[in-house]
């Protein structure tokens, strides 16, 4: 069968998958192992019952049940790791596979030894090599992890049968041999179609995730969109509200850009757009922070974790950004200003409705435009959210000082 070839971009990201695959997969054995040998044994005593046998018996079942803790042991280590190492996990993922194949190794070399247990040969070669086959199917997405069980399951009892001490037939080692060698060929297929479906996934998820960015973002600009701030902004309300983190949110709005577009084409009107967009952007420096394009050359800022202080210096800085910030068209140097509303919650409530926090920061931009624009207008009492825009208390912040009242 031919090797997959996975894309460069996919092979960090299809490790990452099998290694999470794999410690679920081999997980079983952990319940698994100690509770088919138990069953093995109640079936031993049924059949043979003998004093000598039972202790036998009782003495693998603790020493699976041994291997199991150390297992589950492993397990919270391979959790506690990054998952960007992929070198420790592969040799937590190892180290567990290996003493759970050995652990059944030295059962299996009891079947084949002049033990208690060698009357039982046939049910537990049986039940060994069934054993083998079966982790073999789930571990067959790792080749690494298929040679390591098998080499560590079948070299003991191989090993036992050519001692000399074994009263088995030294051909029996022969099968034991053949039997891993074609486990170890049979993995290859599946694990082949495990890659193909791993990487079809996520390229599906690649897709899907650009899809989901690009009906997100705005098409002009680059900046989130409204359908975007719709769905994050009363999600962050709650958040605020959960964590009592403070809130802060910008309206901001380009001054006369119709009288823009008309003088000078809609061409220009875009790219004044873009600059608005990304002199925002700019602005914002925390990992919370985002602009959305709101609605024609209106934006919106959330500024997640953030009071009326920190809210009052970004607001001022963004219109302070614009202001001064070069705007060319071919050749000529326009000018663009903003005004901006804002708002802050300091200790939002979970009764707090997104609409009307925004109703009234709307209210603040609207104060800041007919006030001369070039302005950040501020509400300075959150409490009146929800009342008349007339009863609310505004505040404009002069150009690069502190706030006076309206």
């Amino acid at each position: 069968m031919q090797p997959v070839r996975v894309p460069d971009k996919f092979k960090r990201p299809l490790e990452l998958q099998r290694l999470e695959d794999l410690f679920v997969r081999q997980q079983a054995g952990i319940i698994f192992y100690p509770l088919i040998w138990g069953l093995v044994s109640i079936g031993i005593q049924v059949v043979s019952p003998s004093p000598e046998k039972a202790r036998w018996c009782l003495f693998v079942e603790v020493v699976l049940l041994l291997a199991s803790w150390i297992r589950h042991r492993i397990g919270l280590h391979f959790m506690a790791l990054s998952p960007h190492d992929l070198a420790a996990r592969e040799r937590c993922i190892l180290l567990s596979v290996s003493l759970s194949a050995l652990t059944w190794s030295g059962l299996f070399s009891l079947a084949v030894l002049p033990t208690p247990l060698n009357e039982h040969y046939s049910l537990l070669v049986t039940a060994s090599l069934g054993l083998c086959a079966g982790a073999a199917t789930l571990l067959n997405i790792h080749k690494r992890t298929i040679e390591v069980y098998l080499l560590s399951l079948l070299t003991l009892p191989t090993l036992a049968v050519l001692s000399g001490h074994s009263q088995e037939h030294p051909g029996i080692a022969v099968l034991f041999i053949f039997f891993g060698f074609s486990m170890r060929a049979i993995t290859m297929y599946s694990r082949g179609e495990y890659e193909k479906t791993v990487v079809a996934n996520l390229i599906l998820k690649q897709q899907t995730e650009l899809l989901t960015e690009v009906s997100l973002s705005d098409a002009l600009t680059g900046v989130r969109n409204r359908r975007y701030f719709d769905q994050i902004f009363q999600q962050e309300i709650q958040r605020a509200a959960r964590l009592s983190h403070p809130l802060t949110l910008l309206l901001v709005d380009i001054d006369h850009f119709k009288q823009v577009n008309d003088d000078h084409g809609h061409a220009v009107g875009d790219a004044c757009l873009c600059h608005v967009a990304t002199t925002i952007e700019n602005c914002l420096n925390r990992a919370g922070d985002f602009v959305a394009r709101y609605g024609g050359e209106e934006f919106a800022v959330i500024l997640a974790g953030s009071g009326t202080q920190e809210g009052k210096r970004v607001a001022e800085a963004i219109r302070s950004a614009v202001s001064q910030a070069p705007f060319f068209w071919r050749g000529t140097r326009l000018r663009v200003t903003v005004s901006i509303g804002g708002m802050s919650l300091e200790e939002p409530h979970p009764g707090v409705q997104g609409d009307r926090f925004f109703q009234a920061t709307d209210a603040a931009l609207f104060r800041a435009k007919e006030s001369g624009r070039n302005l950040v207008c501020w509400i300075d009492c959150p409490a009146h959210v929800g009342e008349k825009t007339e009863d609310i208390h505004f505040a404009l912040l002069p150009r690069g000082e502190a706030g006076r009242s309206l």
